[in-house]
């Protein structure tokens, strides 16, 4: 459900700032814009929030996935969800390349995670 929350913040934001902006609408701003959403809320605030529930909700965390409760998994996932949280965040300032990376280096950890999801519920 989160997922789908954080899309939706994302299109919000996305749209209201589109509004409510006084620069020109080329395709190359709304592009830009839409993208700089996405990595800010989807990859930014949604691994801070899932840090904080790795850190400091461990337990329950690792029960509603399905792992054994004070598991040391748990530490690893959480530096993880934290480092592309502060690299969705800073996508904000930094541009260019720094996107690119955080794109490509996030959609390969959550691609990973799904695959061990899925993987396990298959099993």
């Amino acid at each position: 459900m989160l997922p789908v929350f954080f899309l939706l913040a994302s299109f919000t934001g996305f749209a209201l700032h589109l509004g409510l902006s006084r620069e020109p609408r080329t395709r190359a701003r709304v592009v830009e814009l839409l993208l700089l959403y996405f990595l800010v809320v989807n990859i930014g605030f949604n691994g801070l929030l899932t840090w904080y529930g790795h850190t400091f909700l461990a337990d329950e965390i690792a029960r509603k996935i399905g792992w054994q409760p004070g598991s040391p998994f748990q530490f690893e996932v959480a530096v993880a969800d934290l480092s592309w949280g502060v690299c969705g965040v800073l996508c904000i300032w930094l541009r260019n390349g720094f996107w690119t990376a955080t794109g490509i280096g996030s959609s390969i950890f959550l691609l990973g995670c799904a695959f061990g999801h899925i993987r396990d519920i298959v099993r």
